[in-house]
């Protein structure tokens, strides 16, 4: 899991660099599959089957992703201009620091920091859970072959 912002609403631009926040839990994942068939009529050429699955049996809660967004702000060159970034007067000023200067990383740390935690800081569920594996899942039905 690798954190992200947007600079000039480009949701992927990659911050501290990828794999940053780690990885998930290992999924796994147990079902289970029970199933009789029943054939009859003329030559037994019909077939009626019976079955249940269980998807998920242990009914594990795996986490599958995590909120990597640092902020809800939109990084431009005004905004990193008032973040403290002296040379980022214009959009050229904001990609030449990014690709040839000390980088951006420091320019957004202290923007989310002087605004705090919230909708443009730094987010509140920032490197917190945000997707889980389904729950225990029962099915059953009947299927008939001709």
């Amino acid at each position: 899991m690798t954190t992200i912002y947007n600079l000039y609403s480009l949701g992927t631009t990659v911050l501290y660099g990828r794999g940053d926040l780690g990885r998930t839990e290992m999924f796994t994942e147990s079902d289970l599959s029970i199933s009789h068939r029943y054939k009859f009529g003329e030559d037994n050429k019909f077939t009626l089957e019976g079955f249940i699955d269980f998807r998920n049996i242990f009914d594990e809660r795996n986490e599958i992703a995590r909120q990597t967004t640092i902020s809800g702000t939109n990084f431009t060159a005004s905004i990193l201009t008032a973040a403290g970034c002296a040379t980022c007067a214009t959009e050229a000023d904001v990609f030449d620091t990014i690709f040839n200067g000390s980088g951006i990383q420091t320019f957004v740390e202290n923007r989310i920091n002087s605004l705090g935690v919230g909708s443009t800081g730094l987010r509140n569920d920032y490197n917190q859970p945000n997707s889980f594996q389904a729950g225990r899942d029962v099915r059953f039905g009947f299927r008939f072959f001709f």
